[in-house]
This record gives structure tokens, C-alpha cells and sequence, in this order.
């Protein structure tokens, strides 16, 4: 029977285990184009990236699995980017009263060929042997015990909240040129702790919570932000045509209340953070 001195490492392993075998999963649904199956292998593989982050000393040899998974998050994000933003321009196009439809097919016809080019990548890869490889070292990794932990697991999840008090110190800091980018790395830093939090356990479980919803406000912030400069990008391409480009400029101002409105909710959000009592285990 193992010690409680494994308690945290084999729980740990238990939630790598978990993500390998979701990714291991989702693999042939995300590589036929299953919008919603990419989004949870990214999930999966951004949460098995920051175990072995919290872990990998426990582990050992798992620089070559963390460049994997970061490439591998980087082919899903690909394609699922312009899925989001081309599901976000139909509701908004939909939604705007005599718009012009040359400026609608234009905008989803930029984002479908974004998603039809990043999902021909994400294929290749999902099918070939690099990926194989990577869904098998995983396993192997997390088939064997792994190190008792010595609290590291908790100091080290501790240390990512406190890089998120200071990502969101520096974004309240920040001017408006840095104002985007300074809320992106809030946003990066929030899914950080969230799932450090995570691997912690249950006596985290409100942190990751928390952090939660602050990740998803600054990501529909972010949505925003990204659909607001392909709308920018598209409208110069219809102005060169000789186009009209007011639906255009009508779908910015959307995207930049849109942004607005979800940065507000990240505040409240974010002030709920501010309270150290529910970060359970975490110093």
C-alpha cells in the first residue's frame, strides 16, 4: 500500500492519466473537423502541459512530452480559432439589421478558409506517427509511480497564483497601447493557476473555480478583440474592391462593446481573486 507521502504525486498522475486518455480519445473526432472535439484535445493537452509543468520532477524526461504537447496545442489552436471567430461573426451578422451581405460573405469566407487550411494541418498531424508517438510516451509516463512529492506540487501551484496576482497588478498598471496584450497574459496566467489548482485536488477547488471565471470572461474579451481585427483586416480587402464597408465598421463597434463588456465581468471576476482564504492548500 503506498504512503500518504505519494498522496499528491499519485494524485497528480491520476489526473495526467485522465487528460492522456481524453486526448488519446477526442484525437479522431478533432482530425474529421469536430469543432467542439478540438476545443476539449486543446483543454486535455493545455492541462497535461501545465501537470507536467507542476510535475515533471516527480516524473522525469518529460522535456521532449512538454515540447510535444506545446506544439500539438499550437496545431488545435490553429483550427480552432477561426471556428470561434467565424461562429461569433455569424451571430453578429445575423443579429445586424440591413447588413450588407457582400460583407458578410466575405467575412465568413475569410474565416471558413482560415479553419479548412489549419484543419488540413491538424489532420496530417493527428493521423502521423509524431502524434502516435506522443499519445504513447504520455501513457508510458503516467503508467509508472511517480516521486513522492515533498509539497513541491503545492509550492509550485502557489507560485502560479502569485504570478497571476502580479500579471493582474501590471494589466491594471498597464497604458492603452499594452492594454489588450497585458490582458491576454492575464487571461494565459488565469488558466495557469486554474489548472494547477486542478492537479492540487479538491481542497483547491474553488481556486480553480475562480480562476475559471476570470479565464472566461478575459477569453471572450479576447474573441473580441481577435474578431475586431479580422473585421479590420477583411474591410480594407472591400474598400480596395470598392466596396461599401459600413456593415464593417458597424460589426467593430459590436466587437469593441463586445470587449468592453466581458473585460467589466473579468474585473468583478478578478476581484473575487483578491481574497487568499480560497486558495486551500496553496501558501
Amino acid at each position: 500500500m503506498r504512503s500518504s507521502r505519494h498522496a499528491a504525486s499519485d494524485r497528480a498522475r491520476e489526473f495526467a492519466a485522465e487528460q492522456v486518455a481524453r486526448l488519446r480519445a477526442l484525437s479522431p473526432r478533432a482530425a474529421a473537423g469536430d469543432d467542439d472535439a478540438v476545443h476539449d484535445a486543446r483543454t486535455a493537452t493545455r492541462r497535461l502541459r501545465a501537470c507536467l509543468d507542476l510535475c515533471g520532477s516527480l516524473v522525469g524526461g518529460t522535456a521532449p512530452l512538454a515540447d510535444g504537447l506545446r506544439d500539438l496545442g499550437r496545431a488545435l489552436g490553429a483550427a480552432r480559432d477561426p471556428a470561434v471567430e467565424l461562429a461569433w461573426l455569424r451571430t453578429a451578422v445575423t443579429a445586424l439589421p440591413d447588413g450588407d451581405p457582400r460583407a458578410r460573405a466575405r467575412l465568413l469566407e475569410n474565416r471558413l478558409a482560415a479553419r479548412r487550411t489549419a484543419l488540413v494541418a491538424l489532420r496530417g498531424r493527428l493521423r502521423g506517427r509524431t502524434h502516435a508517438d506522443l499519445l504513447a510516451a504520455l501513457e508510458a509516463a503516467t503508467a509508472r509511480p511517480w516521486s513522492p512529492d515533498g509539497g513541491r506540487i503545492a509550492r509550485r501551484a502557489a507560485r502560479e497564483w502569485h504570478r497571476l496576482d502580479r500579471r493582474a497588478a501590471a494589466a491594471e498598471r498597464a497604458g492603452d497601447d499594452d492594454h489588450d496584450t497585458t490582458l491576454h497574459a492575464v487571461r494565459r496566467q488565469a488558466r495557469r493557476a486554474r489548472y494547477a489548482a486542478e492537479v492540487v485536488g479538491e481542497a483547491a477547488a474553488r481556486s480553480a473555480a475562480l480562476a475559471e471565471s476570470v479565464q472566461d470572461a478575459l477569453g471572450a474579451q479576447h474573441d473580441a478583440v481577435l474578431v475586431r481585427a479580422v473585421v479590420t483586416e477583411v474591410a480594407a480587402q472591400a474598400r480596395a474592391a470598392g466596396e461599401d464597408t459600413t456593415t464593417y465598421e458597424r460589426l467593430v463597434a459590436v466587437a469593441r462593446a463586445a470587449a468592453d463588456d466581458a473585460e467589466r465581468a473579468a474585473a468583478r471576476a478578478a476581484a473575487r481573486l483578491r481574497d487568499p482564504h480560497h486558495r486551500g492548500r496553496m501558501p
